[in-house]
């Protein structure tokens, strides 16, 4: 259920009452606001957005029909996201870039699920995890198996991912 942002108290003409009201809508609205929390959806029209990079070179790609939508309501940011990239010029590791940065803990507890398409797992791995680097606002793309160590997934030319994940974010941003 979302929460009405702009509320009508009734008026008064005592000068305390009127400011009590007004005082008491802000407090609500504002609440309200926090509770149903802001959306970004990105690209923004108009503007471009690196979705991938990779962890040496950055690089850029041509991305089509590709969108990342972000949820934060206070200090919890959750975000979806669905990227095609091609002729991707970045090297090193595969990472996904989101709008707001997590905050800082000593482990790694911020993991997605990750969807791919035409991207070429290493031998032994036979599915994908987002970990969100704590204090920063990159996902890294880890490949995954059965009795096999996870191993950052290199970044291919092209390909497909979706997921989501939810975490900590911080204040400033």
């Amino acid at each position: 259920m979302t929460l009405p942002i702009n509320i009508n108290l009734p008026a008064s003409e005592d000068p305390y009452l009127r400011n009590l009201t007004y005082a008491l809508a802000t407090y609500l609205q504002q609440a309200n606001y926090e509770a149903n929390g802001t959306y970004v959806v990105l690209p923004v029209p108009n503007q471009s957005w690196a979705f991938i990079s990779g962890s040496t070179v950055v690089g850029s790609g041509n991305y089509t029909n590709s969108t990342l939508v972000a949820q934060r309501s206070n200090n919890v940011i959750t975000v979806w996201f669905d990227i095609t990239w091609a002729a991707h010029t970045g090297t090193g590791n595969l990472l996904v870039n989101l709008p707001y940065s997590a905050q800082f803990v000593a482990q790694y507890p911020y993991i997605g699920v990750i969807e791919a398409s035409n991207v070429i797992f290493t031998a032994g791995r036979t599915y994908l995890v987002g970990n969100l680097l704590p204090n920063t606002n990159t996902i890294e793309i880890r490949q995954c198996g059965s009795g096999v160590a996870s191993l950052a997934l290199p970044l291919p030319v092209a390909g497909t991912l979706r997921g989501s994940i939810t975490y900590a974010g911080q204040r400033s941003n």
